[in-house]
């Protein structure tokens, strides 16, 4: 990629902006990884980097969003800029399209994990399985008392059950949690449970 970068016109101030918003855009992809990884495992705390990642993420995008306005792309066909018309072709999708379709991608999966949860935690048949299971003496065994769920969730139907799959966190700790819930006569009752490390 040599060749290539000896073609790109110099820019200091864009070149700056360009690192600041890339180091913003990888650290809160990588933070947000992280986050799930923790959350799913049930460590305290680290889960957070869920909510922490994408902020430094849509940070990085706005400050590349401000960049964007102040020096548009500029068009492979514009051969002024370049040696060759390949050479403008390979800076057009290497420089742009990709990082840029691919930070898209990224945005909807964060805000799309970030609104299920909510959404789940949210359910009223997940708020009355809570209430079931936390007092469970399994439960206080592995993670102490009760304190909140995780940030993610996942919710699946199968025929009359619901079953949830979830973190906990109390006093000692965390952990994986998995209810088969199902509503009998208006009422939430709890089938089965598992908890796991």
């Amino acid at each position: 990629m040599v060749w290539l970068k000896n073609n790109i016109p110099d820019h200091p101030e864009e070149d700056r902006l360009r690192t600041r918003y890339q180091v913003l855009f990888w650290l809160g992809f990588f933070t947000f990884l992280v986050g799930i990884l923790a959350d799913l495992n049930g460590v305290r705390y680290l889960n957070l980097f869920v909510l922490i990642g994408p902020a430094a993420f849509f940070g990085g995008m706005a400050l590349w969003l401000f960049l964007r306005i102040q020096r548009p792309i500029v068009s492979p066909y514009d051969r002024k800029k370049y040696a060759t018309q390949f050479d403008a072709i390979l800076a057009f999708i290497f420089g742009n399209f990709l990082m840029e379709f691919f930070g898209f991608c990224v945005a909807v999966s964060m805000i799309w994990v970030i609104d299920n949860g909510i959404r789940i935690k949210n359910d009223k048949t997940f708020m009355d399985g809570i209430e079931l299971l936390k007092n469970n003496p399994e439960l206080y065994a592995l993670i102490g008392d009760y304190k909140e769920t995780g940030i993610m969730a996942s919710v699946e139907k199968s025929g009359p059950f619901t079953i949830y799959d979830f973190s906990a966190y109390g006093t000692k700790g965390g952990t994986q949690v998995s209810i088969r819930l199902a509503t009998e006569d208006g009422k939430v009752v709890l089938k089965s449970y598992w908890l796991g490390p």
